[in-house]
């Protein structure tokens, strides 16, 4: 009868996966020396075909770069979200430098429907009803359809994602490019002419080397890991483990070092469950479980301990070995509050003792009980109803028991499983009723 719902076969087969995720917080830009436009270049003058704001004739449409004055140039699009979410700080900031001859102006390469449609739409959340158009009124927003000052920057520069932005400097240099909501400071600095830019570059070739290096080691570690999982595929265990070891002592990947040391226990134990595998296929299940008694000794794999122990006592159980009996009562006793654990090694044992009639009384015995804990801990399953009571059937001869157990278990059945429920209480009380037991169909046991 096929009616319980089979635990995780973690105690069988313990995958390998072992997955790196490196949060190092950056994107390895383009080539920097391969870009034409940089920091300390002389911006390029602006050649804008749309200008849709310009704070109510405030600002001229600039197309010459003008000493003593700073500009942002700033790429973005109405498909952007993180573009439209700066919307608000570009105001901010066009609003607090207005009066110092400070001019941002947000190129989009768009069509000028779009983006005209798009500064009539509402403003989800904002509690004035404003229009994009109106938040953005303040600087300059603007469309440049033919890409012509994108390439002369973006492009130019290297850049890959938007936004984007690029201050030009009173002396017509590129003193920043940047997100725009780091903006603030650097703005701020270039405005009160307090910004340095060979310490901003020196800062920047700095974090790029330090970008690299780590892109160098992320890349050698990856390569390293394929070729450990390759090895260990290959059942070199003792190849794979001696380049993880190596690996462990390379101080450029001294952060992964745990995640090594976990990939080093899942190695070995891939390699012990292929090995007592095979020793179940070759019928040594006696050198099968020592071999699992060494690993649930072993402290690099407590975390695994109750899935071995599982396998180790599955094992005795299928092979008749001495003891079984007492290593299920101990397996029973540690999996005491888990009803599933527990009913489904006692279903198991009963499908055993039917298909062959050899289990040992006292391995029934010990499955009755733990059929018993498994109804105290959850007394509304009719399944483990079902298996106390063909344990009872078995090992106390109490007919009945049986039928008192087996009538509730059918009362508290699920759909699926109330037909082969009721079928063995059918069995029980025909016995009840002649005095002679039904014929019984072929068991295959589940383990």
């Amino acid at each position: 009868m096929s009616k319980r719902v089979e635990p995780s076969r973690n105690c069988v087969a313990l995958a390998f996966i072992a997955t790196f995720f490196f949060s190092t917080g950056f994107v390895v830009a383009q080539d920097e020396d391969r870009a034409t436009l940089e920091i300390g270049s002389q911006a390029p003058n602006l050649d804008v075909k749309y200008w849709l704001s310009d704070n109510d004739g405030l600002f001229q449409h600039t197309k010459t770069i003008e000493p003593g004055h700073v500009y942002v140039i700033e790429f973005w699009a109405t498909w952007c979200g993180p573009c439209i979410g700066v919307m608000p700080l570009m105001a901010e900031l066009q609003e607090k430098y207005r009066d110092q001859k400070v001019q941002i102006i947000s190129v989009s390469d768009e069509d000028l429907d779009t983006v005209q449609n798009f500064l009539e739409r509402k403003i989800p959340g904002d509690a004035a009803k404003r229009t994009f158009g109106e938040l953005t009124n303040s600087y300059c927003l603007t469309t440049d359809p033919d890409k012509s000052v994108k390439a002369d920057y973006f492009r130019a520069a290297r850049q890959t994602g938007i936004p984007c932005a690029f201050v030009v400097g009173k002396t017509g240099l590129i003193e920043w490019i940047g997100h725009p909501a780091e903006l603030g400071e650097p703005l701020g600095k270039i405005v009160q002419d307090a910004w340095d830019r060979n310490a901003f570059l020196a800062e920047k070739k700095q974090k790029r080397e330090a970008q690299l290096k780590a892109a160098m080691a992320a890349r050698k570690l990856m390569n390293s890991i394929n070729h450990i999982q390759e090895l260990a595929n290959n059942d070199q265990t003792k190849e794979a483990i001696e380049l993880i070891d190596e690996l462990m002592n390379d101080k450029e990947l001294a952060s992964e070092k745990e995640q090594f040391a976990g990939l080093r226990r899942q190695i070995l134990l891939d390699s012990s469950m292929r090995e007592i595998e095979s020793l179940v296929r070759a019928n040594q299940p006696e050198k099968a479980v020592q071999r699992l008694g060494e690993l649930m000794n072993d402290r690099q794999f407590a975390e695994v301990k109750g899935a071995v122990t599982a396998m180790r006592v599955q094992i005795m159980i299928e092979s008749n070995l001495d003891g079984a009996d007492m290593a299920f009562g101990d397996f029973a006793e540690a999996n005491q509050d888990d009803s599933q654990i527990l009913n489904d090694f006692a279903w198991r044992i009963y499908q055993k003792h039917e298909a062959d009639q050899n289990v040992d009384m006292k391995l029934l015995g010990q499955a009755k009980k733990a059929a018993e804990v498994a109804v105290r801990i959850t007394p509304e399953s009719g399944a483990i109803l079902d298996t106390l009571a063909h344990l009872i059937y078995v090992v106390d001869g109490d007919l009945d028991k049986a039928i008192e157990v087996q009538t509730r278990a059918v009362d508290l059945a699920i759909p699926l499983q109330r037909k082969d429920i009721k079928a063995f209480l059918d069995q029980l009380r025909e016995e009840k009723k002649t005095g002679k037991q039904a014929k019984k169909k072929k068991v295959t046991p589940d383990f």
